[in-house]
């Protein structure tokens, strides 16, 4: 995960098909700036928002903060 992201896992719910959607509006707070996200946003990985992947970062957060 890049070191200059910050989101926070507890705004999304993970889907069962690996997806993530987002069930309150967040910002996601990178080096660039703040990128505003709204409720019911679905991320996939491989898809990107100014170059994130959205679903592969929530995916290494999580993973990090179940350990």
């Amino acid at each position: 995960m890049p070191e200059n992201i910050k989101i926070k896992t507890e705004d999304f719910k993970k889907n069962a098909d690996g997806s993530w959607t987002l069930v309150r509006n967040t910002d996601l707070e990178a080096g660039i700036g703040v990128i505003r996200l709204t409720s019911g946003m679905t991320f996939k990985k491989g898809m990107t928002i100014l170059g994130f992947d959205v679903a592969e970062i929530l995916d290494q957060v999580s993973s990090t903060s179940n350990k």
